[in-house]
């Protein structure tokens, strides 16, 4: 994904005098090892970060040119915004998980934009391009987002791969809900045997099924 950057190098002489937009998006890639504790791997990343920082003023044009992503493919499609001047959530309800609409700062052209606000409270916000995602879409990866950070609270040294995106209804649902999916299967019959009654009781219908090829239960039993 994308970050936005200051474009103002600490070290370059004379940056708090110069006048302009300096602002710029750099693309980061992220190595998440499961394995790793929350709070190490929180803190590799921020090293990470900030060495990047000394090539912020650098053109994606640039970037792309020494990287293998092909030219005219794009280096991320969704941004990380993190705001450094807090905003005002006086008038926003706070005592729960809740999506406010309200006049954003921030506009982009990419499909979706996470927006972070510091202050005593994380203000978090996404921005996003209707065409391709659904309001229930985005407010579902929203509560993914706070289920990841409380997480992420809760236990700062638990592996990275036990940290649960999907809150405790979401996991009932995929394990319990959608998953009862038992049959009584005929031990005392071969796959072979089950194959050739499936091919006899309905040929026409697709068996097997790659890239843009595909065969009927007849035609795969033929070949067999």
């Amino acid at each position: 994904f994308g970050v936005t950057v200051a474009g103002r190098p600490t070290d370059l002489a004379g940056v708090e005098e110069m006048v302009g937009l300096f602002i710029n998006s750099l693309p980061l890639r992220v190595d998440v090892d499961p394995q790793a504790p929350v709070a190490g791997w929180l803190q590799a990343l921020l090293s990470h970060n900030a060495r990047l920082r000394e090539h912020e003023s650098a053109s994606l044009v640039d970037i792309q040119r020494s990287s293998n992503v092909p030219r005219g493919q794009p280096l991320f499609d969704s941004l990380v915004v993190f705001e450094n001047a807090p905003l005002d959530i006086s008038s926003v309800q706070l005592d729960a998980f809740s999506i406010d609409i309200y006049e954003d700062r921030v506009h982009t052209n990419f499909p979706m934009t996470v927006v972070l606000y510091p202050g005593d409270r994380l203000g978090i916000r996404l921005s996003y391009d209707n065409q391709r995602f659904s309001t229930d879409t985005v407010q579902r990866m929203l509560g993914h987002l706070v289920q990841l950070l409380s997480s992420m609270l809760d236990a700062p040294e638990a592996p990275l791969g036990t940290v649960h995106m999907l809150p405790a209804t979401e996991r009932e649902q995929l394990q319990v809900a959608w998953n009862r999916s038992e049959v009584d299967f005929p031990l005392a019959r071969g796959y072979a045997e089950l194959f050739a009654e499936q091919a006899h009781r309905r040929p026409q219908q697709i068996a097997a099924v790659h890239q843009h090829e595909s065969l009927t239960y007849a035609e795969l039993d033929r070949r067999a």
